[in-house]
């Protein structure tokens, strides 16, 4: 039996999926290395995480919002401390 196009595709898509497949992790891991490195440039405020950390419960929220209040009138209250 003579392999035709149809015969061999199948195989030829495999290969190159499994090359794509491959690559994918190397490459995200350059990405998040390149944007770790982005985000660690910047330098730290001690004094600015302080007064973060002096707002935050011990929950993990943040004191003076009620995060209970999803209404539109309350002009979404959570965005003060993403400011941050």
């Amino acid at each position: 039996m003579k392999p035709t196009i149809k015969s061999c595709l199948p195989v030829i898509l495999l290969i190159l999926i499994s090359v794509f497949v491959k690559a994918q992790p190397d490459d995200f891991e350059i990405i998040k290395k390149r944007v770790i490195a982005e985000i660690m440039k910047g330098d730290i405020d001690d004094i600015r995480v302080k007064s973060i950390i002096e707002n935050m419960n011990d929950d993990g929220s943040f004191q003076g919002i009620d995060y209970d209040d999803l209404s539109r009138t309350a002009g979404f209250p959570h965005r003060r401390h993403t400011e941050n």
